[in-house]
């Protein structure tokens, strides 16, 4: 819960002196803690929700990492009548054309990204076959391999991932 409050702090001091960028950041940042430290699902979609159209004005980027959160956490809670990729225009429409899209413009943070998500979803589905293989090609990638918070987590899924095809 710490380290949400300082991103919190982060992102409220970057708003204030017009750092946009470096603001959303920090709430992406706050949000990817917020649900791997178990904060009520429903909550962070909705908190997701609110943020999408302004950091797809401010970073394309970070809004398609975003929009990539906010669909692994409704699809987790069951909420069919959200779309996320709806703020692109119909550029991108779903997971799939974001991935296509990232790949096309040689993007790979944006196609790991699409694969990490895919690692969590297939983990929380029971589909612990086709989280190995998303983990294995977003472990592909040398930022895969960088120190920091999404290389724990990945590793930690893997570990249980692992755990759970070997019994």
């Amino acid at each position: 819960k710490e380290s949400i409050n300082r991103m919190e702090d982060v992102e409220d001091m970057g708003y204030k002196v017009g750092e946009i960028e470096s603001a959303d950041m920090a709430q992406m940042q706050r949000y990817k803690y917020s649900f791997f430290g178990g904060d009520q699902l429903s909550l962070l979609s909705q908190a997701l929700d609110k943020s999408l159209r302004s950091m797809a004005k401010s970073s394309v980027i970070l809004a398609k990492m975003s929009a990539l959160d906010k669909d692994l956490v409704d699809t987790l809670v069951g909420v069919k009548s959200s779309n996320p990729y709806a703020i692109f225009d119909g550029e991108i429409g779903n997971r799939q054309t974001l991935l296509n899209d990232a790949q096309s413009k040689g993007l790979n943070n944006i196609v790991e990204a699409a694969h990490l998500h895919n690692v969590f979803l297939s983990f929380w589905m029971d589909d612990y076959e086709e989280a190995v293989k998303s983990s294995d090609v977003a472990m592909s990638f040398p930022s895969a391999k960088m120190p920091g918070v999404k290389l724990v987590y990945h590793i930690f899924y893997r570990g249980i991932m692992a755990y759970q095809l070997h019994r």
